[in-house]
């Protein structure tokens, strides 16, 4: 079954003061291709999520419930 793809109806948006990086909103978006990408800061060697396709956010909200520090929000247009 193929994933919709909503023209930015949807927009998640990662705290990055609060991101630990640990990537539970990776494994469980279910969108195609996924929302979130991992990146590792060369300087600091922390791993940070950040949102690198928005618009393919379903507003599951499965990101915003697992992550252990609610740093993701959704906000709806």
């Amino acid at each position: 079954m193929k994933q919709r793809v909503c023209a930015m109806k949807y927009r998640p948006k990662v705290d990055l003061d609060k991101c630990i990086g640990d990537g539970a909103c990776k494994r469980v978006c279910p969108a195609k291709p996924n929302v979130f990408e991992l990146r590792v800061d060369p300087k600091t060697g922390n791993a940070k999520i950040r949102v690198a396709r928005p618009e393919a956010c379903t507003g599951c909200y499965m990101c915003v419930q697992v992550c252990p520090r609610q740093a993701i929000t959704i906000t709806e247009r």
